[in-house]
């Protein structure tokens, strides 16, 4: 961005004063624009990140990053014991509806299970502790692997396992997250400093001008330029 802005300026260095003090307020607030609320991308046309989405980017990654952590004190964790139950009921789906960026909706199904299962000599027949897209494949009859807290048996829930194993991608994900959304962050911070400096520098030109004149056409003018040409809009 900082060397569109050089570019598309240094066709008004060789000018008078006026067209360069207001080129560097014209860009400058656009510059300042784009770091805060993200201006649209040329070529796809949806906004940049700006610097808040970024920032919420960072706060999201560490959540993620200590993800693992807050599920080692869940219910699910503790359930560490083995055993083979049998599914006694399949509950009905449950359908989940959710909404991508692009607004096309996506549905999936999620169903509990009702098990039973021995241990220690007793029997046990429980409900999952959640539900899930797996269960829904399932019948009545079909054995089913229980993970069960030891001190607690009838609470139980299956794939805990697989559960476990999706704890350590969630937390590369949240650094990933930070990561990315870090250098987005700097980018846009220097985004709104390059863009705060050429404001300033065009407001002190716009100084050393004669009284009366006024460059609020001017830099409506070249604003619309550098808009069209940069962000396509």
């Amino acid at each position: 961005m900082r060397d569109n802005a050089k570019s598309f300026l240094a066709k008004y260095e060789g000018k008078d004063t006026a067209s360069m003090a207001a080129a560097e307020q014209a860009i400058g607030g656009l510059l300042i624009l784009d770091g805060f609320i993200g201006m649209p991308h040329p070529l796809s046309g949806k906004k940049r990140s700006s610097i808040f989405g970024n920032f919420i980017g960072i706060l999201f990654g560490i959540a993620l990053l200590f993800a693992p952590a807050l599920y080692s004190h869940s219910a699910q964790a503790k359930m560490t014991a083995t055993t083979t139950g049998t599914v006694v009921a399949v509950s009905q789906p449950q359908i989940n509806s959710t909404t991508d960026s692009n607004g096309k909706t996506n549905t999936t199904s999620t169903c509990s299970l009702s098990a039973k299962y021995t241990v220690s000599g007793q029997e046990y027949t429980q409900t999952s502790y959640s539900s899930s897209s797996s269960n829904c494949s399932l019948i009545a009859n079909s054995a089913v692997t229980v993970n069960y807290n030891p001190s607690n048996p009838g609470s139980w829930d299956t794939n805990v396992k697989g559960l476990k194993g999706a704890m350590k991608y969630v937390q590369w994900g949240g650094i990933f997250l930070i990561v990315i959304s870090s250098i987005g962050f700097l980018f846009r911070l220097f985004t709104i400093w390059f863009g705060w400096r050429l404001l300033q520098r065009g407001r002190k030109l716009a100084k050393t001008l004669p009284n009366g004149g006024s460059l609020a056409s001017m830099i409506k003018k070249i604003r619309e330029e550098f808009s069209k040409n940069v962000f396509g809009v």
